[in-house]
């Protein structure tokens, strides 16, 4: 279930207990000559969208479309955000969500750059939210690591950043955003 396509209400009589509430993170920036600028998000939030119709009792939240990204800057039409300002915007979006009575959250990252904060994010929700709330946080393809290694055709090097994993995943998920 997509979060923003709910009514009030309909998110009213969701089972707080039972419910896992998941939140995608991705980034805005460049990934190469052919995909496009917003792919960690896209992933991200279709990887979540794909895993919670498997799963029920599970609602996705829309993802803010940026992240870290300071190590891409110099590449036209990246975006970022200060570490500071996404652990803040994520800090909101799961108080919000604890607000609301949600005592299952996961946090699911789509971008290496974000790595560091999803960490420091993990330890800082579980404590400010403990008792009240489960928050996990991990990175999507971190979980298929092994499976991806058994599969890949590229060369160590070459699975990751805009590479044979990620254009793989856009071509099945957005094909028409692949040049």
């Amino acid at each position: 279930m997509r979060w923003e396509e709910l009514t009030s209400p309909e998110i009213g009589a969701l089972d707080r207990e039972r419910t896992v509430v998941v939140f995608p993170i991705g980034s805005v920036e460049q990934h190469g000559n052919h995909m496009p600028l917003g792919t960690d998000t896209i992933l991200a939030h279709e990887v979540s969208l794909a895993a919670s119709e498997k799963a029920g009792n599970v609602v996705v939240l829309p993802p803010p479309w940026y992240g870290f990204s300071a190590h891409h800057m110099r590449f036209p039409g990246s975006v970022t955000l200060r570490a500071e300002t996404l652990m803040a915007v994520a800090e909101d979006v799961v108080a919000a969500v604890v607000r609301h009575g949600f005592r299952r959250i996961l946090v699911v990252n789509g971008h290496g750059g974000n790595g560091g904060v999803i960490d420091v994010l993990a330890s800082t929700l579980g404590h400010k939210h403990y008792g009240q709330a489960r928050i996990a946080t991990l990175t999507y393809f971190a979980l298929a690591r092994d499976a991806i290694a058994a599969l890949r055709k590229s060369a160590p090097g070459g699975m990751g950043h805009a590479c044979e994993f990620e254009t793989s995943l856009v071509q099945h998920v957005r094909p028409e955003l692949v040049k």
